[in-house]
This record gives C-alpha cells, structure tokens and sequence, in this order.
C-alpha cells in the first residue's frame, strides 16, 4: 500500500486467480459451470479512496497491460507469493513462484532463470525494467517465495526473511516436487541496488508463509516483527512441516 498525494493506494501483482464466464452466474452472483484456475499476469492497483463494495465491480486500474508480454524481456513473468516494495516513484518485485496449478492456461510460461530476481516499476513512465543486484559477499540471491518482508521506505531499505524454493521458482526445480525453506535473511539497499545477507542464529530450522513489519517508533531506527508462519529443517525436501502460532521475535 502507498500514499500518492491525496489518494491511497493498494497495489496488486501476479497471483493466482479463478476466472469464469460472467453469463453463467445465477441471481446470488455465485460462480456457476466450469471455473478454470489461472494467473493474474498484470500490476494492478486500487484507489482506497473511492467508494466500491464487493457486489459491484471493484475499480481497479492495471497499469502495465502494455508492458506485460511475452516479447517485452525487461517486465518479469506472472509470479505469486513475491514481495512488493515501494519506494520513491517506483514500485521493487522480489521473488515469487510460477504457479503450476494449470500450465495449459492461456499464456503460460514456465519457470524463467534467475538471472534477475528483482525488478522495478517506475510509476511515471508505467514501465518495467530488471534490477541487476549487487551482493556484498559475492553470492548470488536465490529467487524466493513465501517469505516474510517488510520495506523502511523513508531510508530506502527492504528486509526479507526466510521463504521457500519449489517448482515454480527456477527450471532447475520445475520438475521436482521438493520443498525446500530458507532461513537466509536478507537487506536490500534499494538506493543502489545491493543486497546482503544478515547473521541469523536460526542454524539449520528454515521458516517460510510468516508475516514481517515495520515499526519506526521503537528503539533509534525502529524494530522489525516477525510473526508466526512454519518451520522446518533446511535441505528437508519432503512435505512435512511444523506450523506455529504466531508470535513475537
């Protein structure tokens, strides 16, 4: 979410969605006959401002439908479960997964490389372009998905925590069934550019679908909260996982 001038406003990348033919709904607006499961492709955003209930249209506005296709190698691909920060005029997409629930959809691509794992999204110009990153130790930031994140627009800071690799995040994994957690955390200087990894004393438990804020009014430069999500251990591949009760760190 971010204020622009008078307005506040909610913005939406990728994700999965249900689509339907909107003549086959009954009287109680409920979906009806066939529902295929695709994938949002497109930024979206909506003006909180605005009056709009849920039985009527909501108005959002998609703002890159141009930029979006398959021709275009500067906008990513449709992703879920990334992070979006913003910052300035721009909008920064980390991570995400290719969803795989139906790969017959219309315009489906698989995994790309991860080459680029972050983009950016300048609002004036409506256009995409990728992020190279610059690691301070050398190694590469892995695409993830799932992860806890929290961005410190003022000093132009983004934090991610944990996360998850699975057949939609790189074409190494695509034909895995394997789930693998993460337990790297990560800072990324959106003013030049940089990521770098932060000591955790988490050895070896990885923790992925938590939720991660930002408070500034704690504390000299404020304090980061993670809350809740799941753990296992890092490089278990199997489905098993152990659930938490959301919790203060």
């Amino acid at each position: 979410m971010q204020s622009v001038g008078p307005s506040i406003k909610l913005y939406i990348d990728g994700g999965v969605q249900v689509f339907w033919d909107a003549k086959t709904r009954d009287k109680d607006s409920q979906k009806a006959g066939a529902t295929p499961v695709g994938f949002n492709k497109n930024l979206m955003s909506l003006t909180l401002n605005d009056e709009w209930n849920w039985r009527n249209t909501m108005p959002f506005e998609i703002l890159d439908a141009d930029q979006r296709v398959p021709s275009n190698s500067n906008a990513p691909p449709a992703l879920s479960r990334g992070a979006l920060w913003p910052y300035q005029d721009s909008l920064y997409l980390y991570g995400g997964s290719t969803s795989r629930l139906n790969d017959s959809f219309i315009g489906y691509q698989p995994p790309k490389t991860e080459d680029t794992v972050l983009w950016r999204f300048d609002t004036l110009s409506s256009e995409w372009s990728p992020q190279p990153l610059k690691s301070s130790d050398g190694r590469k930031v892995p695409r993830l998905s799932n992860g806890a994140n929290a961005v410190v627009e003022d000093r132009g800071l983004a934090f991610y925590y944990g996360g998850r690799t699975d057949n939609g995040t790189s074409p190494d994994t695509q034909n895995s069934t394997a789930i693998n957690f993460s337990n790297e955390f990560y800072v990324f200087d959106l003013k030049n550019g940089s990521a770098r990894a932060l000591p955790m004393d988490l050895v070896g438990a990885g923790r992925a679908d938590a939720q991660m804020i930002y408070i500034p009014d704690i504390g000299k430069k404020g304090i980061l909260v993670l809350l809740g999500g799941s753990i296992k251990p890092t490089g278990t591949t199997d489905d098993r996982f152990r659930g938490l009760f959301p919790r203060i760190r």
